[in-house]
C-alpha cells in the first residue's frame, strides 16, 4: 500500500514538472545566449501579448561567430501565422556571407485575442559545440501613421518592414524615402498578407519595387491596396544601383566599393504622405488647356484686326503696270534685260526692248528690282507640288511609326503594372502623379502643348497659303522671296507628332525607347533650317525623300549613340561628322555654280586657287 502511494506521488511530481515545463515562456527583449551540436534541439517558446484589435510584430535576431559555412545553425520559427527559416552564417549572391540575421516575423492581427505563441528552434549539425546569440523583441511602432516619418536602420542580411493602412478620407499616398548615403537598397510595397517576402531573392516577386540610393517615392492607390507592408531591403553591392550592372567580377566591385568587406547598414527616414486629389487633376488639366487656347484666341483677334484694315493696307501698296511686269517664269538670259548696279549697290533689271541695247534711248529702260523669286528657274507649279510633298510624305511616316510606338509602351505599361518592378521605367518618382493606368499623368499630358499649338501652326499656315493664292500675280511677286507652303505643313505634323511621341515615351521611358521623345525634335529642325535655306535657294534645295531618309540616318546615329555608347562610337562618328559637315558646306555654297553632272572637286580646287592669288 505504501508503495503504491509513492509511486502515486512520484508520477504526480512528474506531472507538474512537465506542466511547468511546458508552461515556461522565455522573456521578449532579453537577449539569450546558448549552444548546440550534432543531434540535439534547442527549442525558445515565447508567449506574445498585445492589445486587442491590433496589428502587432515581433522580431527576430541572432548572430554566431562559430557557425560554418559546411555545418550551418539552422533556426526555425513557427507560429500561428506560417513557419520561417534561415541559416547562419547567411549566404547572399554566393558571395556576401553574413554572421548575423534579423527578420520580422509575419504580423499578428489577434482580432479578439491576446495572447499568441513563437516557438523558436536551433539546429545544427556540427560535431562541435556552437555558440550562438538569440533575441526575440518587440517592434515598436509597426504600424505607421499618415505623414509621421519613422527612421529605418536596415543592412542586407537584417530587412525592415512596417504596416500602414489607408484611412478612410485617403485614396492615395506617396511612399517617400530618404537617405544620406548612397548604399544601394530597395524598398518595396506590398500587400498586408503572410508570407512577406523581404529578402532579394525574392522582393520583386510581388507588389512594388523600386531601387534607391537617396531618395525614392512609391505612388500606391487604395483601389490596389487598402492596408500594406513597406520593406527596406538592402543590396550587398552597389551594382543594381549603377552602370555596374554588367560586370563580370565581384572582385571590381570590392574594389570600386570597399565597404562591402565591412557592415553595410543604411539608415532611411521613410515617409506616408497624401498624394494631390482628382479635383486637382481637373483644376491643373483646364487651366492648362485654357492656356494653350488662349493662343487661339490671340490669333483670332489679330486676324479680325488684319481684315479690319487690310483694305486699307492694299489701297497704299505700290501697283505694278502690266508693261512693267516680268513674266515669273521667264528666263533672264533669254530676255531683253540686263543688270544694273547702282552707287548704293542696289540692283536692277533694266528692259530695253527690242534690238540691241545700246541702240535704245534711256528713256525707254523699265527699271525692275530683282528678286530671288524672279530669278528662279523652276515653274511656281512645279515647285509648290514639289514640296507640298514633305507634308503628303511626312503623314504615312508618322502613321507608321506611331503605330509601333503605341504598342510598344503599352506592353511596357502592362508589363510595368503586372511585375510591380518600377525600375522598368525611370520616372522623376517625386514629381509622378498616376491616374487611371498611367503611372505618371502629369508627365504625360504636359506634351498637350505640342499638340494643340501644331494644330494653330497649321490654321495659320492654312489662311496663309489661301491669302497667297487670293492674290494677283503681280502682287505676289513683290514679295521677292517665293512662297511656298508645303515645308510649313511639313514642320506642323512634326510638331503635333511630337507631342504624340513624347506622351508615349512618358508613359514608360526606358532607356531603349529615348528616341520616341527626340525624333521629331530633329525632324523639327531639320524642316527649319530647310525651309530658311529654301527662301533662298528655291531651285537648290533636295526633294522630300532624300531629305528623309537623311534624317532617317540621323535618327538611327542617335539610336546606336545611346544603346551602345562606346568612346570608339564617339571617335568614328566625330570623324564622320567633320566630312559630312565640309561636304554638304561645300553642296550649299557651290549649289548652281557648276553645270550638271560636273564633279564640284576640281571647281572647289580653283576656287582656293583663285583666291590665293
Amino acid at each position: 500500500m505504501e508503495m503504491q502511494m509513492l509511486c502515486r506521488r512520484l508520477m504526480l511530481l512528474v506531472f507538474l514538472s512537465a506542466t511547468s515545463t511546458a508552461n515556461a515562456f522565455y522573456e521578449l527583449n532579453t537577449l539569450y545566449h546558448g549552444n548546440v551540436s550534432q543531434g540535439q534541439e534547442v527549442l525558445y517558446p515565447f508567449q506574445v501579448r498585445v492589445g486587442m484589435n491590433k496589428t502587432e510584430a515581433v522580431r527576430v535576431e541572432v548572430s554566431s561567430s562559430d557557425a560554418q559555412e559546411q555545418y550551418p545553425l539552422l533556426f526555425v520559427v513557427t507560429q500561428q501565422e506560417g513557419i520561417m527559416s534561415w541559416k547562419l552564417p547567411l549566404q547572399i549572391m554566393s558571395v556576401h556571407k553574413y554572421d548575423t540575421v534579423g527578420r520580422t516575423m509575419c504580423p499578428m492581427n489577434f482580432g479578439d485575442k491576446e495572447v499568441s505563441d513563437l516557438m523558436v528552434r536551433v539546429t545544427c549539425s556540427s560535431p562541435n559545440v556552437t555558440l550562438y546569440n538569440l533575441i526575440v523583441s518587440d517592434v515598436n511602432d509597426f504600424e505607421m501613421q499618415l505623414s509621421t516619418p519613422k527612421t529605418v536602420l536596415a543592412s542586407p542580411s537584417t530587412p525592415q518592414y512596417y504596416y500602414f493602412k489607408f484611412p478612410e478620407d485617403v485614396n492615395a499616398v506617396s511612399v517617400r524615402g530618404y537617405s544620406k548615403d548612397k548604399i544601394c537598397a530597395s524598398i518595396s510595397v506590398q500587400d498586408a498578407t503572410c508570407p512577406v517576402h523581404d529578402l532579394l531573392s525574392n522582393v520583386k516577386y510581388i507588389g512594388m519595387v523600386q531601387s534607391v540610393t537617396t531618395q525614392s517615392s512609391i505612388p500606391v492607390q487604395k483601389t490596389v491596396f487598402k492596408e500594406f507592408f513597406i520593406l527596406l531591403t538592402i543590396h550587398p553591392s552597389d551594382t543594381e544601383c549603377t552602370e555596374l550592372k554588367q560586370s563580370s567580377s565581384h572582385d571590381d566591385e570590392d574594389k570600386l566599393y570597399p565597404g562591402y568587406q565591412g557592415v553595410r547598414m543604411k539608415e532611411m527616414i521613410i515617409n506616408v504622405i497624401p498624394t494631390i486629389p482628382e479635383s486637382t487633376y481637373v483644376v491643373g488639366t483646364i487651366v492648362i488647356v485654357l492656356f494653350y487656347l488662349s493662343f487661339y484666341g490671340i490669333y483670332g483677334l489679330l486676324v479680325l484686326i488684319q481684315y479690319c484694315r487690310r483694305e486699307n493696307a492694299y489701297d497704299l501698296m505700290p501697283e505694278t503696270t502690266s508693261d512693267g511686269s516680268v513674266a515669273r517664269n521667264q528666263s533672264i538670259n533669254d530676255s531683253l534685260f540686263h543688270l544694273v548696279i547702282t552707287n548704293n549697290s542696289n540692283a536692277y533689271l533694266c528692259h530695253v526692248g527690242d534690238g540691241d541695247s545700246s541702240n535704245t534711248n534711256e528713256g525707254d529702260n523699265t527699271e525692275i528690282p530683282i528678286s530671288v523669286d524672279l530669278l528662279s528657274d523652276t515653274p511656281n507649279e512645279e515647285q509648290t507640288e514639289k514640296y507640298k510633298l514633305y507634308c503628303l510624305n511626312l503623314i504615312p511616316i508618322a502613321i507608321f511609326y506611331a503605330l509601333p510606338v503605341i504598342q510598344l509602351v503599352l506592353a511596357y505599361q502592362h508589363v510595368y503594372h503586372d511585375n510591380g518592378d518600377e525600375d522598368i521605367c525611370y520616372y522623376n518618382f517625386l514629381c509622378a502623379n498616376p491616374l487611371g493606368v498611367l503611372s505618371s499623368f502629369n508627365n504625360v499630358f504636359s506634351n498637350i502643348g505640342y499638340v494643340l499649338l501644331g494644330i494653330l501652326f497649321l490654321i495659320i499656315t492654312r489662311r496663309e497659303e489661301n491669302m497667297h493664292q487670293a492674290l494677283s500675280p503681280e502682287r505676289t511677286n513683290e514679295f521677292g522671296l517665293p512662297r511656298y507652303f508645303g515645308i510649313f505643313y511639313a514642320i506642323g505634323i512634326a510638331l503635333i507628332m511630337e507631342g504624340i511621341h513624347s506622351a508615349c515615351y512618358h508613359v514608360c521611358p526606358t532607356h531603349g525607347n529615348f528616341q520616341f521623345d527626340t525624333s521629331y525634335m530633329y525632324i523639327m529642325v531639320s524642316l527649319s533650317m530647310l525651309k530658311l535655306y529654301q527662301g533662298r535657294h528655291p531651285d537648290g534645295t533636295s526633294s522630300s525623300h532624300v531629305s528623309y531618309i537623311c534624317l532617317a540616318l540621323v535618327i538611327f546615329v542617335t539610336v546606336i549613340g545611346v544603346v551602345f555608347e562606346t568612346v570608339w562610337f564617339w571617335v568614328i562618328f566625330t570623324l564622320l561628322h567633320m566630312l559630312m559637315t565640309f561636304v554638304l558646306s561645300v553642296q550649299i555654297y557651290y549649289v548652281k555654280k557648276t553645270s550638271h553632272g560636273e564633279s564640284k572637286v576640281p571647281f572647289v580646287a580653283s576656287s582656293f586657287s583663285e583666291y590665293k592669288q
